[in-house]
């Protein structure tokens, strides 16, 4: 890897760079470039969002105080942190919040040395296809679009140094994305012991998406498929069952990368702040509105359009729902609980 050159050309005249920082076209009708649309009204709706936004950062500041924290993880406050979670995280504060919620931060606490002692190793099994695989992760991203630069030299490194810290995961190109992601909310040690709670912290289990065979993988996607017909409109199930629409032939991608490759990160971010609260349930409940909304455009179609419509899913998600909220509350609103899908998993695990 050199930094002489980016990996693709940005021509500045043409593009901006949004909230989360990736490189956008300009529009002429950019809010960024003029304000002569504005309205009375809108402004204040606009300055009562703000206040509404900082009382909000002020609750979680607080919250995430050390002394305070222990009441909301797991005691008494849980519902109120998981409310708040549904609701949003401040993004000012989701890398902390996150690191906390997963339980990072104890791990980091308890082996201080352990990621400066891996950066040390100079031989990694999986480094050739993960300086491969760098390159490829948002390159449409300030931080990682410069060839050699310094989000791309950060994200080498965690997956360089997990790769050498849990040796029955390794690397596979999924976490590329979901590190890629929380790099840029928080600084590279915190993305490595991130990815070590969210593969081996229970509520998130995530290393057998990425072993050998990716049994969570499977899983999750029959898991799915029994959902589909049970919480699903008849005419949606019935029509995937009609084409043989099988769940890996779309799905795969958003299970192996927890939506972050693809999807909006507006999105991504929201689904994140609920997923590292609650665990992986939020995973299915997701898919389910997902494929809630986007079965009522595919029930005429055929084999090739659906599928097609399906996997074009994750960029037409602003079509779908109007904001993040929508998608949230809509996934809320769906009766789905844990045991039910402890459940399915057991009865497709007796079945293999």
């Amino acid at each position: 890897m050199t930094d002489e050159q980016p990996s693709k050309e940005i021509k500045e005249e043409s593009v901006k760079i949004d909230q989360f920082g990736f490189f956008t076209k300009k529009s002429s009708c950019d809010p960024h470039l003029s304000l002569q649309h504005s309205t009375i009204t809108s402004l204040k709706k606009e300055k009562g969002q703000i206040k509404a936004d900082n009382r909000r950062t002020e609750k979680w500041i607080n919250m995430l105080q050390e002394e305070n924290w222990s009441a909301y993880l797991t005691g008494k406050k849980r519902n109120t942190l998981k409310n708040r979670c549904r609701k949003g995280i401040p993004d000012a504060l989701r890398g902390k919040a996150w690191f906390q919620l997963t339980g990072a931060n104890a791990l980091k606490k308890d082996k201080p040395n352990v990621y400066n002692e891996l950066l040390g190793i100079k031989e990694a099994k999986w480094e050739e296809q993960i300086v491969l695989d760098v390159d490829r992760t948002f390159p449409n991203h300030i931080m990682f679009q410069k060839i050699g630069g310094i989000g791309q030299l950060q994200l080498l490194r965690i997956l360089r140094a997990y790769s050498l810290y849990d040796e029955e995961v390794g690397y596979c190109q999924g976490i590329s994305y979901i590190a890629g992601f929380l790099l840029t909310y928080m600084i590279e040690e915190n993305v490595f012991w991130m990815l070590v709670a969210l593969m081996r912290n229970e509520r998130y289990h995530l290393y057998d998406t990425y072993i050998s065979g990716m049994p969570k993988a499977l899983k999750t996607m029959s898991t799915m498929d029994v959902l589909i017909n049970k919480k699903l409109k008849k005419a949606i199930s019935n029509h995937f069952k009609k084409l043989s629409i099988q769940t890996p032939m779309y799905m795969t991608g958003w299970i192996m990368t927890l939506f972050t490759s693809d999807f909006p990160f507006e999105y991504v971010v929201r689904i994140f702040d609920a997923f590292t609260s609650e665990g992986y349930k939020i995973i299915y409940r997701i898919i389910l509105t997902l494929l809630k909304e986007a079965g009522k455009n595919v029930i005429q179609f055929n084999f090739e359009d659906t599928i097609k419509y399906l996997q074009k899913t994750p960029f037409i998600v602003r079509e779908l729902f109007v904001n993040p909220n929508q998608l949230m509350i809509q996934s809320f609103s769906i009766r789905l609980k844990a045991m039910e899908i402890q459940r399915i998993e057991e009865n497709y695990e007796m079945k293999r």
